[in-house]
């Protein structure tokens, strides 16, 4: 899952998906099902019949992640998929995102630039190298989920995280 939700404009959410299903083989008898179950997971159920330009940020972000979900991984590999939404909505999705991996059993491997939401999503972090593919170092974060942004718990490990990104740079 990207930063860009890469949403087809000349597909509804549901054909989106339907797309992501026909694509990993799924019966197409089971498309209805499972695109209304995918859309149920990630609290879109009625939202199918619209189109991108209609949708917010946030409810683009939550059809993109549908999508990935339709491919039924083990593993949720996110690229910056929250950096273009505001504050809130970014919340509303990490919040989301941990729900899914619960019920689903997933490891999501999340790339971003902000310490404060690898604090706040993250079990373990692993911080990479200037130089592309090596890592630097990596961290168990302790605070038990859910962390709360404002404790002081968590704003120490989120400045520890900082401090050392800082001192790593050239």
């Amino acid at each position: 899952m990207f930063q860009d939700d890469n949403l087809f404009p000349w597909l509804t959410v549901r054909g989106y998906i339907e797309l992501a299903l026909r694509l990993f083989s799924v019966p197409h008898a089971e498309f209805k099902e499972r695109a209304a179950s995918l859309l149920e997971s990630v609290r879109l159920p009625g939202m199918a019949k619209l189109r991108p330009h209609e949708l917010s940020g946030g409810i683009r972000q939550r059809a993109a992640l549908a999508k990935t979900l339709a491919q039924d991984c083990q593993i949720l590999l996110m690229d910056e998929p929250f950096g273009a939404l505001g504050s809130f909505t970014r919340d509303a999705m990490h919040n989301e995102t941990r729900r899914i991996h619960a019920e689903r059993g997933l490891t999501v491997v999340f790339a971003t630039h902000n310490s404060r939401e690898a604090v706040r999503f993250a079990d373990r972090i692993v911080i990479m190298a200037p130089t592309p593919g090596r890592v630097e170092a990596h961290m168990a974060i302790m605070p038990p989920h859910p962390r709360n942004a404002d404790s002081v718990e968590f704003s120490a490990v989120a400045a520890q995280l900082t401090h050392h990104i800082r001192t790593q740079q050239p």
